[in-house]
């Protein structure tokens, strides 16, 4: 035979991926001149297999075909290290594909525009020459890039001969696949739809590839954008998703980072702004994604009150960048920006009190993103919760908001905590606090220990001394144990043992002598 349980519904929460502004300064990029770098935008490559980052020297007074090392578990950056002399020093493209290493493409002194591809042979500090980007002669600068599944992608931008009045723009894009014969490593793909002709910005998440924003019109009038589009490889299409809301830029850094899509920073060449602005992007919120602004933070915009050409690479979910042009001069700084939390709602209290017969619960929140509803739940114990009821919630707003939900059915001491689900699916939840009534009547107050094996006791509270029935009864109505008793005024412990029932639900009930139910709860045999 087996005994009684409290039957109640238990919520389980899932946690949200966080998104919060948690910068680090690291090692400033000694290997460089005093004044910094300038460039290597989009060429840094993360290799987690030797704890490395690699990033071209791009320029710092002078062009420079070299490249060096960060070390990402000591803090540390090595010799430089000499590349060929094709190799394009500022705003090419590099990729990590299969635990490969990659450059290629960019530009140096006199418009010297690159269409080189060359693998980087970590071992040896050896570079070994891949087929050139397509388009070459012109070569491939200040475009897109990204890497999916061990194939590299760019995308855009322009090339030249030699001088300025050469420059032309590259309207195509290209996939790289070095497992292929020598001479048909490059293949061309569906053409690029967006507005921005240079200087995008571009990631890949989760198989697929993200572009968009940049700068178009090589001279001027030049046209900033704010158009975002996702790759799918599979069926080498674009689909046009949500346009970034924040203010047209180029040389934004994006980073893959929590199942998310992190953009930071950027200029704008027609007012000559630099933006230390950080916003998350979600694709999976809504038809064609959802963007969130993170706030700013000054390290974004560096020491030199901006960053255009900044180096960036992710490593391993955490956000590696540095350098740039500023206002005022060349950014020598490298960061570290960890894995952002992106709370769904900014609560500032979560209160309540008792008012006669009901609780009342109030909650204030500075600001909400994405916040679909909130789930009141309440437990007896504090350990086993069940919803009373739910409010919905103000969707996105940066205003405080204050929210009220009554309790008409409460515990002698009742203990609450909010659930916030987002439009996501997503939840949260709050810290626990606890009101206790002002007792009128009978009230079941607990149960202990509740599962048990037909021994147990029941707390129960009275106002006055009275005498009372209590009755197990099961889910179809019939009376399986019934008891009187009496009680005394306040806080009574009444004592069932070895009660003989089969497995199941059951209530709990107590009833004064003439009848009247006074309190019930519902209980299971184990």
């Amino acid at each position: 035979m087996k005994k009684i349980l409290l039957l109640t519904i238990v919520a389980f929460c899932v946690t949200l991926s966080l998104f919060s502004q948690s910068f680090t300064s690291k090692a400033p990029v000694t290997p460089f001149a005093a004044t910094g770098i300038n460039g290597a935008f989009t060429a840094a490559v993360a290799h987690p297999a030797t704890s490395s980052i690699y990033l071209p020297y791009g320029y710092t007074g002078g062009y420079s075909t070299k490249i060096v090392k960060y070390d990402v578990s000591t803090n540390t950056w090595g010799t430089p290290i000499n590349g060929p002399a094709g190799m394009g020093p500022t705003f090419g493209f590099a990729f990590n594909l299969n635990d490969e290493i990659y450059f290629g493409g960019g530009v140096g002194g006199g418009w010297a525009f690159a269409s080189t591809v060359y693998k980087f042979n970590i071992g040896s500090s050896t570079f070994t020459p891949m087929d050139n980007v397509i388009n070459s002669p012109i070569g491939r600068s200040y475009g897109f890039s990204f890497a999916i599944n061990g194939k590299g992608y760019v995308g855009e931008g322009f090339g030249g001969n030699g001088s300025a009045a050469s420059m032309a723009l590259t309207p195509t894009f290209v996939k790289f696949d070095p497992t292929q014969a020598s001479g048909s490593q490059w293949s061309t793909m569906t053409p690029y739809p967006g507005l921005g002709e240079y200087l995008q910005a571009a990631t890949s998440l989760n198989g697929f590839g993200y572009a968009g924003l940049g700068c178009t019109n090589i001279i001027s009038p030049y046209v900033e954008q704010t158009d975002f589009y996702q790759y799918n490889p599979t069926s080498n299409t674009w689909t046009a998703m949500s346009s970034f809301p924040g203010t047209a830029r180029e040389c934004a850094m994006l980073f893959p980072v929590c199942n998310k899509i992190i953009l930071m920073g950027g200029y704008n060449r027609v007012t000559n702004a630099y933006y230390n602005d950080i916003w998350s992007f979600d694709p999976t919120i809504g038809a064609t994604g959802t963007w969130t602004p993170l706030g700013t933070n000054a390290i974004v915009l560096g020491a030199q009150n901006g960053r255009y050409g900044p180096s960036y690479a992710e490593y391993n979910g955490d956000m590696y960048f540095g350098m740039g042009a500023g206002a005022t001069n060349r950014n020598q700084d490298w960061n570290l920006g960890s894995c952002f939390i992106l709370l769904p709602i900014e609560l500032t209290s979560f209160t309540g009190e008792n008012i006669g017969s009901v609780n009342k619960l109030e909650w204030v929140t500075a600001s909400e993103i994405n916040n679909d509803a909130f789930v009141i739940e309440k437990s007896y114990d504090g350990n086993e919760f069940e919803p009373c009821g739910s409010i919905k919630g103000a969707g996105n707003s940066n205003v405080k908001l204050n929210y009220t939900f009554f309790d008409e059915n409460p515990y002698a001491l009742t203990y609450y905590k909010l659930k916030q689900i987002d439009n996501n699916g997503n939840s949260t939840t709050s810290n626990i606090i606890t009101i206790k009534k002002a007792i009128k009547g009978l009230e079941i107050y607990n149960v202990i220990p509740n599962p048990n094996n037909g021994t147990f006791k029941v707390i129960i509270n009275s106002n006055e001394s009275v005498d009372i029935k209590i009755k197990v009864i099961n889910m179809l109505g019939q009376y399986i144990l019934q008891q009187s008793n009496l009680l005394s005024k306040g806080v009574n412990t009444l004592s069932l043992t070895e009660i003989d029932l089969i497995s199941g639900y059951y209530f709990l009930q107590i009833s004064t002598i003439d009848g009247v139910i006074s309190a019930q709860k519902q209980i299971i045999i184990k």
